[in-house]
């Protein structure tokens, strides 16, 4: 009785996602089927892109694949991707946005759930994603990717962590107050040290990188939208210098690199 209500639960949870990120893709997905492909200097990005390795010629399972971005990014680089999300107007996205980039060929989006992918087992090199597990039950969750990867096979995700108390409180008492906003659903919460544990049991090794220190980032997107160059300039100044004077500190930030060995 009582997984039939933990299944239960996950079918409502996932139905609640599906509606919101739908929604998202109804009022969105045209600019985003359009937008260039992503590039640029992050380091917490270069550091997943470095994780997975070489990317051509590799079958890669984009997990939570939203509405594209890295699904055509990893397809351009000469990957065959399927991009896998539970929101249908999310995928429908990303053909659009394949189509628009002539990459439909080394792209096959697929609506379906995470915690029961529709694949037969050893199908993927590589499995990637951005922001999906804490979406997710853990251990469902990382034993399906593990399942799906061949022997050898890695998986990568940029994930957020609720290791910092300082910013699990800010989240709990003042995002969706005093006009600050709140990003996410109801049933998400950034990933714990148990969910972390979870996620290892059945996979050879786990790794996790902390290549950016983000609290004032954070800080400047929800008070001040990046619209104060002075104000977004001192603030990144103190995300760079915080973790050069005080190296433990990066282990708090609110970003990490996960890598899952099989």
């Amino acid at each position: 009785m009582r997984t039939e209500k933990r299944a239960s639960g996950r079918l409502g949870s996932e139905r609640v996602e599906a509606a919101h990120w739908d929604e998202i893709a109804a009022r969105y997905g045209d600019a985003y089927a359009a937008r260039e492909h992503v590039r640029g200097n992050d380091p917490l990005h270069a550091a997943h892109m470095a994780a997975l390795g070489p990317v051509e010629n590799r079958h890669i399972l984009d997990l939570g694949c939203g509405m594209g971005l890295w699904t055509t990014e990893l397809a351009s680089s000469g990957a065959t991707v399927v991009a896998l999300d539970v929101s249908a107007a999310s995928v429908a996205t990303v053909r659009k946005r394949a189509q628009r980039f002539d990459l439909a060929d080394r792209v096959d989006p697929v609506a379906a759930s995470a915690h029961a992918l529709p694949f037969a087992d050893g199908s993927f090199d590589l499995v990637t994603g951005h922001l999906i597990l804490h979406h997710l039950d853990a251990g469902i969750a990382a034993r399906e990717i593990a399942r799906v990867l061949k022997p050898g096979g890695r998986a990568v995700f940029t994930e957020n962590s609720a290791r910092s108390g300082t910013l699990m409180f800010a989240r709990r008492f003042l995002c969706g107050r005093f006009g600050i906003p709140r990003w996410s659903t109801p049933d998400e919460y950034p990933l714990r040290r148990s969910d972390l544990r979870r996620l290892r049991a059945p996979f050879a090794q786990m790794t996790t990188l902390h290549p950016r220190f983000d609290w004032f980032f954070l800080l400047n997107a929800k008070l001040f939208g990046f619209r104060n160059l002075r104000v977004s300039r001192v603030l990144d100044w103190l995300d760079r210098t915080i973790p050069a004077v005080l190296p433990f500190m990066r282990r708090l930030a609110y970003y990490q690199v996960i890598v899952l060995q099989r």
